[in-house]
C-alpha cells in the first residue's frame, strides 16, 4: 500500500493507520450528504448575517479561528501569511485534535481548505480523552481541572508538559492525569534526575573553580541526535522522555562513581574534580536541550545559569569551551506536592 504515490512515512505524513483511516472511510463508504452547518437559538458564537435566531455551527468557524488568530499574528508580526497557506507552500501545517472531532479536521476542514485556495494540513494529531485519576472528569467529584485553575494556583506549567508528553504515543489513547503518578513522575524525573545534577555539584564548581570549566572532560553521554528528532517528529514523545531520562540516569551513576563531594578533600584529585564537574555541566546542556520543547520553562533557566543564549537543536552536539564561566547557580526546579494536587481538584469543586 502506498499513499499520495509514496511508500507510508510518518515523518512525511503518508502514514494513514486503519484505525483513522476507517472511521474517515465510513463518510464516503455511506454516501457523502449534506453538512448542517447551522444551528437554532439558543445557541453561542457567531450569528448567522441576516438571520434572526441562526448561528454557524461551531465546528465550522472553529477551525477557521485558527487561521484567523494565526493571520492576526502574521500582520503584528510582519509575517508572510500566504507563504505558510498558498497550496504550493513547503512550510509544515500540524493540527493536534482530539478524536471526537476527527471528522471536522479530517473531511469538512480540508474540503473548506481547498474550496479558498489554501493549503491543507501536513498531518493531523489526534488523541484520545483526558481523565483524572481513572474516571472522566466531574467537578462534583474533585475530578475536573482547567489550565486555568492549575494556573490560579501558579502550578509550573512544564510538570503538567513534561507528565503528559512522558504519556504521549502516535496512538489514538485517552490518557489519565493519575494524581498521584504525576507527583511521583515529576519529582522522579524532572528534579531528582535532572535538575539534581547541576545541583549537587554547582557549589564545588563555584568555591574550587570560579565557576568555569576545563578542557579535556570525558564525554559521559552520546545521544543518538537523529533517532530522538524522528522519535519528536513521529509524535513518540513518550519514547524521547524515556530515552533522555536513561541517559540523566547515567549521568548521574557517573557522578555516584566519582564521588566529587569526596574529592574535594584530597588536594591530588584536583584536576579530575574539575573535569568531573565540567562533564556533569555538559552532559546537563545535552539534556535539557533534547526536552526544551517540553520544558521550556526549566531549559530557560538552565541557560540562564549555563550563561549561555536560547540553544538550538544544532546546538546540543558542540560543547562549551573551556574557560567558559557559569553564573551562580539558583534553584532551577521545584518539587510538587501532593498537597498541591489536592488544592488543585478542590479548586473546581461544585455543589
Amino acid at each position: 500500500l502506498t499513499v499520495d504515490g509514496t511508500k507510508m512515512s510518518k515523518s512525511r505524513g503518508t502514514f494513514i493507520t486503519a484505525h483513522s483511516y476507517g472511521q474517515l472511510g465510513e463518510w464516503f463508504t455511506s454516501g457523502l450528504q449534506d453538512w448542517d452547518i447551522s444551528r437554532d437559538a439558543p445557541y453561542f458564537g457567531f450569528r448567522i448575517p441576516g438571520e434572526k435566531d441562526k448561528y454557524f455551527y461551531v465546528w465550522l468557524d472553529a477551525p477557521i479561528g485558527y487561521l484567523a488568530s494565526f493571520a492576526n499574528m502574521c500582520e503584528r508580526e510582519n509575517i508572510d501569511f500566504e507563504e505558510f497557506m498558498r497550496p504550493d507552500s513547503d512550510t509544515e501545517l500540524y493540527h493536534f485534535i482530539g478524536k471526537d472531532i476527527m471528522n471536522f479536521h479530517g473531511l469538512f476542514w480540508p474540503a473548506m481548505l481547498d474550496a479558498v485556495g489554501y493549503r491543507t494540513p501536513t498531518r493531523l494529531f489526534i488523541h484520545g480523552f483526558l481523565t483524572v485519576d481513572g474516571t472522566k472528569m466531574s467537578k462534583s467529584r474533585g475530578t475536573f481541572i482547567t489550565a486555568h485553575s492549575y494556573g490560579q494556583l501558579g502550578l509550573d506549567p512544564d510538570w503538567l508538559r513534561y507528565y503528559f508528553i512522558s504519556k504521549l504515543n502516535n496512538h489514538i489513547e485517552d490518557v489519565d492525569l493519575n494524581t498521584e503518578e504525576f507527583v511521583y513522575r515529576v519529582n522522579a524525573d524532572l528534579v531528582n534526575k535532572l535538575a539534581n545534577i547541576p545541583s549537587r555539584i554547582a557549589k564545588i564548581v563555584a568555591q574550587k573553580f570560579d565557576n568555569k570549566l576545563v578542557a579535556d572532560a570525558p564525554r559521559w553521554i552520546d545521544p543518538d541526535w537523529d533517532e530522538l528528532a524522528e522519535l519528536y517528529e513521529r509524535r513518540k514523545f513518550s519514547e524521547v522522555t524515556r530515552k533522555v531520562m536513561t541517559l540523566a540516569e547515567q549521568v548521574n551513576r557517573e557522578l555516584e562513581n566519582a564521588k566529587p563531594w569526596v574529592l574535594t578533600k584530597q588536594d591530588d584529585q584536583h584536576i579530575y574534580l574539575h573535569q568531573v564537574c565540567t562533564s556533569a555541566i555538559q552532559s546537563f546542556r545535552i539534556l535539557i536541550g533534547l526536552l526544551k520543547p517540553v520544558v521550556p520553562i526549566f531549559a530557560k533557566a538552565s541557560e540562564k545559569y549555563l550563561q549561555i543564549p536560547p540553544q538550538s537543536w544544532q546546538d546540543l552536539a558542540k560543547p562549551l569551551p573551556p574557560g567558559h564561566k557559569l553564573a551562580d547557580f539558583a534553584h532551577l526546579m521545584n518539587r510538587v506536592t501532593m498537597k498541591q494536587l489536592k488544592q488543585l481538584q478542590q479548586l473546581n469543586i461544585t455543589d
